[in-house]
């Protein structure tokens, strides 16, 4: 079976006291075996990315901060994590995959294998999830962003995902999710 997929670049970028690996997905054509290999090296190079330092342009603002406009710019891409979160839960994979960025949707031409990958790849409190709510974000560069989002999962724990989107020239797009199980219930 033949597929696309690779990682493009990875960073460290501090974020809410703890450092978060930024990676984007891009081309690549190949086997599974070959994708599957690739995948593992992105791993390893994202883990050796959280011990070496990186330079990024960056902006940290807290919900609520007086920089935020009526128009705020964080209103489009928290939208689109909504709307994934939403069709995730509803079990649309087509409209979930719609909100990945292009390495995901090109990876995944059948969006059941991708709504099937999310859920057996251990994001099934997010998939399931009864509520979510924004916390900080923080800019990466111009066309990147880091957004805290807590989760209640179908069991009311609580849990943390980093999301990470680039704008796209069709908008934000979902790059990748760092999902934490946290103390707490939520209600």
């Amino acid at each position: 079976m033949r597929v696309e997929f690779a990682s493009i670049w990875v960073t460290r970028v501090p974020f809410e006291g703890v450092t978060v690996a930024a990676a984007t997905l891009g081309p690549f054509r190949g086997t599974t075996k070959e994708a599957t290999m690739r995948l593992l090296r992105a791993l390893v190079v994202v883990a050796l990315a959280l011990g070496s330092p990186a330079v990024v342009a960056q902006d940290a603002v807290a919900p609520g901060d007086a920089a935020e406009s009526m128009e705020a710019p964080e209103a489009a891409w928290q939208d689109v994590i909504s709307m994934q979160i939403q069709a995730f839960r509803d079990g649309d994979g087509l409209v979930a995959l719609s909100f990945a960025g292009a390495g995901f949707q090109a990876a995944y031409q059948d969006p059941n294998r991708f709504y099937a990958d999310i859920v057996n790849s251990g994001y099934a409190p997010l998939v399931q999830s009864r509520s979510h709510s924004f916390g900080a974000f923080q800019r990466v560069g111009e066309v990147g962003v880091m957004q805290l989002v807590t989760i209640v999962g179908p069991d009311q724990h609580l849990y943390s995902a980093i999301y990470q989107l680039s704008r796209e020239p069709d908008g934000w797009r979902v790059q990748g999710v760092q999902l934490t199980e946290e103390q707490g219930i939520g209600i």
